[in-house]
């Protein structure tokens, strides 16, 4: 069993992607490789033990590393040679160009005159001021939090006596 692994080491490496994150270039560790060949072997009917599975592991990733598919970080590690299973590259058309312009004024904003403390902001036709405090949303001047329904399942307890 341990040689058709090594017979169809392309088909193995598939399976293996299928199961772990293998790239081009990439870290690939020992425990990886024995479990996908524990699964790829009992799925082809074969009674795999650990020990067995170890073996075939080590039998596979000796192969890979004489041909230079893996290469040794430590001796549970190598790092992917395999330009198959390089990840594609994603192109952009160019450089997003920003939503509006640093410095314009908003749309909606015209007329609108600061006060010195910057709180209380409001159009100088002399609309309403934005919505501020309780039911606000922070930091957001003219924007009213959405109201929750009250809890019919809620009871009140009256205030205990602070000591």
């Amino acid at each position: 069993m341990g040689s058709d692994l090594l017979q169809n080491k392309e088909e193995v490496l598939q399976y293996l992607k299928g199961r772990f994150p293998m790239f081009h270039q990439s870290n690939v560790f020992f425990r990886d490789i024995q479990y996908g060949i524990q699964l790829l072997l009992k799925e082809r009917g074969s009674d795999v033990n650990y020990a067995s599975a170890e073996r075939h592991a080590r039998d596979f990733t000796s192969a890979l590393e004489k041909d230079g598919v893996l290469v040794p970080v430590d001796p549970q590690t190598w790092v992917l040679n395999y330009p198959p299973f390089k990840t594609p590259v994603v192109k952009t058309s160019g450089p997003v160009a920003p939503s509006a312009t640093p410095g314009a004024i908003p749309a909606g904003t015209a007329g609108v005159k600061p006060s010195p403390s910057g709180a209380g902001q409001g159009p100088a036709s002399g609309a309403q001021p934005p919505v501020q405090g309780k039911g606000a949303v922070p930091g957001v001047p003219g924007i009213p939090s959405p109201a929750k329904p009250p809890d019919p399942d809620r009871k009140e307890h009256p205030p205990t006596p602070e000591s």
